[in-house]
């Protein structure tokens, strides 16, 4: 008779409750709608679930090989059905509501999802994507189904593995498997580059072979924690314990994942599985059954808790209590009416190929492709025929003349240099010289080693033009200076985001502008600010004229016109650090470009749509052509009022 773990339950109880909670909060703090960090180690909760995979199912193959009664087809076939069936209809499910309610390019990538959720790739995916902690992960409806990616996997070599191992080894079969998980988490470790490694199979497939080993020495172990006169009670509630303070205070640095930041919540979840306390006071009912239904909880919430922040879920308690209601009404339906039932091979056979179709037919087509705004890429592409006025290795600096006028304007910086260059190009008067380098900023000695061959590139470009510039013409410097800090300053000098290393960091910017810039008293600097951060369920909902769709009933549109910067203090203390530099040198003047979006000032909210409610962000902080025009002529208004 199969034995019945309610403390496992349990603990998938708190599993679950975890990984819920960490998404909901996750979700609000990238769009600004709540600020608790209480929950931020739940995503700790799918290591429990893999542990636990392992186990059970190492459980249930080797007590049919002892045996001989094991069936990898019948072992197959219980699998693709507990797995599969509920995957399925969830899929076929969001397809149809998706087509309603998703934007076209979330539309569209949605159905990419489905493919991939269903052939277990999923998890690849979206590790060559954004991957899982950078949160912009609003139309990105499957992104849970990584860790169903990984388990599927599993289910596919584990049996396999197993019994091959059994033929070879035989009674030192125990130990075959014992050493495959060492060797596997040496593997975690090496192929755990950058700390990307989260979503990888082959840096998480060792937590389902270490609860696998667990089962086959639970009995060791045991009779080890006796000879220590640790009573089972004390090692199951201790493991509890563990378990939740793990949940409370492991932590993530600047999104890197490393694979020890899992042990403190194995050695807990292992401890508990070796106690098999069966009388503790969680294992009641109250207590097991979201442990039970956890797989249709984890299916179900992310999809709706994604919905409900695009609809204005909010920190508020009535919000939060009727999206719960809602989570567990459409788990409870799933495990009881989808997840528990046996329907026919046909009928399930009929929803794969549903489900495979989208990846074939979908392009951006959904409900609400014809009110998207169109053409609002503003990034420099091939579109443009701009003249070359000279180049580097590929990189260059291009000439936009007007009649015959002499140019004495030169714009260079990465991606928010190049974002201006429709407005540059169409609508500005004056000519000018114009200079983009995407993810570069190298104006002086540190970024230029810093950033290698384009930083190289760069500083040649820079310094060559500040050499041919006449006297009193205008350099404009215009860059993303936290991407900077965030995407290359931190993760190129292995640093954390602290108030400390941001003020390194602007100690190096304002020394390699100075370097240069004290060089050419006769030039006029003009430095650009960094922007505000727009959050992406605005950018989300102002990307599509919502006002003439059936969702403008369900939305309030006005919180989709005005939003609070994303990166907080992070902004004002980098414009007046470069506002400060800017006021201590007769050359440089310093331009704070969010001014020209400010919807009020002291509430700190701005706009992000235009007048003609088009939107004016591309992404987080990038701005579309509409954006580009109103900012760029702000900007370079301020600029020709100085002269």
């Amino acid at each position: 008779m199969k034995e019945i773990r309610k403390d496992i339950d349990f603990f998938k109880t708190i599993a679950i409750l975890s990984v819920i909670l960490y998404h909901l909060f996750d979700l609000l703090k990238s769009n600004m709608l709540s600020s608790v960090t209480s929950f931020d180690g739940g995503f700790l909760g799918v290591d429990v679930f893999l542990l636990v995979s392992g186990f059970l199912i190492c459980g249930s193959i080797v007590s049919k090989l002892n045996t001989n009664s094991f069936s990898l087809l019948e072992f197959y076939t219980r699998r693709v059905t507990r797995i599969y069936q509920p995957l399925l209809v969830f899929c076929a499910i969001i397809l149809f509501i998706g087509y309603f309610i998703l934007f076209p390019d979330a539309y569209k990538e949605t159905g990419r999802e489905v493919v991939n959720a269903v052939i277990a790739t999923a998890n690849f995916r979206f590790a060559n994507s954004s991957g899982y902690f950078d949160l912009e992960s609003l139309d990105k409806i499957l992104l849970h189904t990584w860790y169903i990616a990984i388990t599927i996997q599993f289910y596919l070599v584990c049996p396999i593995i197993l019994v091959s191992l059994k033929k070879v080894f035989k009674s030192h079969f125990n130990l075959s498997i014992l050493l495959l998980t060492a060797l596997l988490l040496v593997t975690a470790f090496l192929c755990n580059k950058h700390g990307k490694g989260y979503l990888l199979t082959q840096c998480r497939i060792y937590e389902m072979f270490l609860g696998a080993s667990i089962y086959l020495y639970k009995d060791c172990l045991l009779d080890f924690t006796k000879k220590l006169k640790l009573s089972q009670p004390i090692m199951h509630y201790v493991g509890v314990v563990l378990l939740i303070v793990s949940i409370f205070t492991v932590r993530i640095n600047n999104n890197i994942w490393q694979v020890y930041t899992s042990f403190f919540t194995l050695a807990s979840t292992a401890i508990v599985i070796i106690a098999n306390y069966q009388k503790s006071l969680f294992n009641k009912k109250l207590f097991t059954i979201p442990g039970q239904m956890s797989y249709s909880l984890y299916l179900w919430h992310w999809p709706i808790l994604v919905v409900a922040i695009k609809f204005g879920l909010s920190q508020s308690f009535i919000p939060l209590f009727v999206t719960s209601l809602i989570i567990t009404a459409i788990s409870v339906f799933s495990y009881t009416f989808i997840e528990r039932k046996k329907y026919k091979k046909s009928v399930l056979l009929v929803v794969f190929v549903l489900c495979a179709i989208p990846n074939f037919v979908i392009k951006d087509n959904s409900y609400l492709k014809k009110f998207t705004f169109k053409n609002e890429v503003s990034l420099l592409g091939d579109s443009y025929d701009l003249e070359i006025y000279k180049s580097i290795d590929n990189y260059f600096i291009y000439k936009i003349p007007r009649k015959n006028e002499q140019i004495n304007t030169f714009v260079i910086g990465d991606s928010h240099s190049g974002q201006y260059h429709n407005f540059f190009y169409y609508d500005y008067e004056k000519p000018i010289y114009y200079a983009t380098i995407g993810g570069t900023m190298a104006y002086g000695s540190f970024f230029t080693d810093l950033e290698g061959k384009k930083g190289q590139i760069f500083f040649k470009l820079y310094s060559s033009m500040l050499e041919e510039m006449n006297d009193n013409s205008r350099v404009v410097l215009s860059n993303n200076w936290y991407f900077q800090y965030e995407n290359q300053f931190l993760p190129l000098l292995n640093k954390n985001d602290t108030k400390d290393n941001l003020n390194e960091f602007i100690t190096h910017l304002l020394s390699d502008l100075d370097s240069q810039i004290k060089k050419y008293e006769k030039l006029n600097f003009y430095i650009i600010g960094q922007n505000v951060y727009q959050p992406q369920s605005i950018k989300t909902c102002t990307a599509v004229d919502l006002s003439k769709t059936f969702l403008k009933n369900f939305i309030d549109l006005n919180k989709c016109y005005t939003f609070k910067n994303l990166i907080g203090e992070d902004v004002e203390l980098i414009n007046k650090a470069l506002q400060d530099f800017a006021n201590s040198k007769s050359n440089v003047h310093f331009i704070d470009r969010n001014d020209a979006i400010i919807a009020d000032k002291k509430e700190k909210t701005f706009l992000s749509v235009d007048k003609d409610k088009r939107p004016i962000y591309l992404d987080k902080h990038h701005y579309t052509i509409s954006g580009s025009k109103l900012v760029g002529r702000y900007v370079m208004n301020q600029i020709d009022k100085n002269n």
